[in-house]
């Protein structure tokens, strides 16, 4: 071999030498890069730079927890051997809102988190409002229905159930047909009723349910249709009706009226009435003789028919008319005493829409103002004792005696104050039972 050839193939061996170690010093250094391992550490304190010890602190990858830790007594954490990337980052604590954001970590670091305490509100009243109105719900049997706000709020059942699109209803002839024109049977929760739909609020109405299937106990009646109206659960303690308006109550005598409050199921109920000729029966059954020997003689004017009702028994309304099996549902009976003077002028000045203040009401309409003198309230309750007329004959003794006056008054601007007195009263008084004497002469001649 040439020397020239040797040192060739010298330098070159000499640069492959070179070129390898390089390579493998470069290995060397790019694997503890590549494989380097960080920790990750620091503190977790609230807006005070309080310690919260127990704190949770997580490092996640995507929807995998990587590494978690919690805090000591000190709030201090540390995770160690965290390879080189990007994390999710979530710390906690109870009563603390949650820190999280994505955390890149190419080192071993040492941070200071900071959380704010739970900003909780407490609400006493949570209200979910929406229009029922169009809420409509279907039944094997038929449809049920809800009224809007604005049908509630109308004060009249009738225009309420016109948002009922199978209803055809008419206000002014109080009737309720369906689409079709046959007449339902109308129900008031479940319940036939004989007083129409026409005393229901409309605020109290519940739902408005169509029934398409007859029950069978309705077939009777021919109806193709039922309409049932649910009311609302009262809270009140009565309701007021008029029995007769509602019931057909079997007596062989006239009564003057006769009313029932009924409770809900926590009241019992009661009716009151005024049952004319009444006091009679129960003087036949207590033997009290107004004529023949050892009889009671008393004046009328003394006689006082509510010391006689307070002995009323069940029999003696079943002979006065009413049906045994109604009575017997009423067993407890109370009587009232009769009216006297102080009470008829209690009635004339004390309720809320007293006589008196009515008139003064009226008078000060025309600019005057009217009064009463105590002796005139006097003759007013002592005249409608005399008539026997009670409460309900107040006004009419009151409009003889103001009647006059409303007419003369708004005329004379000049009048400013009116004083009612007793003379007055007793004169206006007179003046009307003469007109009476000479109408009822007319009459008889």
């Amino acid at each position: 071999m040439l020397l020239s050839d040797w040192k060739n193939n010298r330098t070159m061996n000499t640069k492959i030498m070179k070129t390898g170690l390089m390579t493998i010093v470069l290995c060397m250094l790019m694997i503890p890069m590549v494989s380097a391992q960080h920790t990750f550490s620091g503190k977790v304190t609230d807006e005070n730079n309080v310690q919260l010890p127990g704190a949770q602190v997580v490092l996640s990858i995507g929807d995998s927890i990587y590494a978690a830790a919690l805090t000591d007594a000190n709030g201090a954490f540390s995770i160690r051997q965290i390879k080189t990337g990007t994390y999710d980052l979530s710390i906690s604590f109870f009563g603390y809102t949650s820190l999280e954001e994505k955390r890149t970590i190419n080192k071993s670091q040492r941070f200071v988190f900071s959380l704010v305490p739970e900003m909780s509100v407490e609400l006493e009243k949570v209200e979910i409002t929406g229009n029922r109105g169009d809420l409509v719900k279907r039944t094997a049997t038929g449809q049920i229905f809800y009224l809007s706000e604005k049908a509630k709020n109308s004060g009249n059942p009738f225009l309420a159930l016109r948002e009922i699109p199978r209803l055809i209803s008419n206000d002014a002839l109080q009737s309720v047909k369906m689409e079709d024109g046959t007449q339902p049977l109308v129900l008031i929760n479940g319940i036939a009723v004989n007083s129409g739909i026409a005393p229901i609020d409309p605020k109290d109405i519940e739902s408005v349910e169509v029934v398409d299937v007859v029950d069978a106990r309705y077939l009777r009646t021919g109806a193709k249709h039922i309409l049932n109206i649910k009311l609302k659960k009262k809270i009140e303690p009565y309701r007021y009706f008029e029995v007769m308006n509602r019931y057909d109550l079997p007596d062989k005598q006239e009564m003057s009226a006769l009313y029932f409050e009924v409770g809900n199921e926590k009241y019992s109920l009661y009716g009151r009435g005024a049952f004319d000729g009444l006091e009679k029966i129960i003087e036949t059954r207590m033997d009290q003789k107004t004529i023949g020997f050892n009889a009671d003689i008393r004046d009328k004017r003394d006689y006082n028919i509510g010391d006689v009702l307070k002995h009323a028994l069940p029999q003696d309304f079943v002979k006065f008319g009413l049906i045994p099996e109604f009575i017997g549902r009423v067993p407890v009976t109370v009587s009232l005493d009769m009216l006297d003077r102080d009470a008829l002028i209690r009635i004339l000045q004390q309720p809320k829409n007293a006589l008196t203040k009515q008139y003064q009401k009226l008078f000060e309409l025309d600019g005057v103002a009217l009064d009463f003198d105590k002796e005139a309230l006097e003759a007013i309750a002592d005249k409608a004792l005399e008539r026997k007329t009670g409460a309900r004959g107040l006004r009419a003794i009151m409009e003889a005696v103001t009647l006059d006056l409303m007419y003369h008054i708004p005329s004379d601007e000049a009048i400013t104050q009116c004083q009612i007195t007793k003379e007055m009263v007793d004169e206006q008084l007179a003046i009307e039972e003469r007109e009476l004497e000479k109408i009822e002469e007319k009459q008889v001649g």
